[in-house]
């Protein structure tokens, strides 16, 4: 994720499912430790995971765009330079 936002191609999108899920979770946990009924825990854990799977396609998207975008600039010799070791700020924001 780092490197994901350092080359800053993640949307608001997939920042938004992480706290959604971060968010439903925490609500799980406050519905099970006080009233504990189980149909809103469930409600609240199917909502998390589906926040979470939407943000795993999100990366698996933004993944598969910097894979091909790297296997192109290697076709074309930009990345030659990156073999050797510089400190991650000599790349740019």
């Amino acid at each position: 994720m780092r490197l994901l936002a350092r080359r800053e191609e993640f949307s608001s999108l997939h920042v938004q499912c992480a706290w959604a899920f971060t968010i439903l979770r925490i609500a799980h946990s406050c519905v099970q430790a006080t009233v504990d009924i189980v149909v809103i825990r469930f409600g609240l854990f199917l909502l998390s995971w589906i926040a979470l799977a939407l943000t795993i396609m999100i990366t698996r998207e933004v993944m598969a765009a910097f894979r091909s975008r790297t296997r192109s600039e290697i076709a074309l010799g930009r990345l030659s330079d990156r073999n050797t070791h510089r400190p991650p700020e000599a790349y740019g924001p």
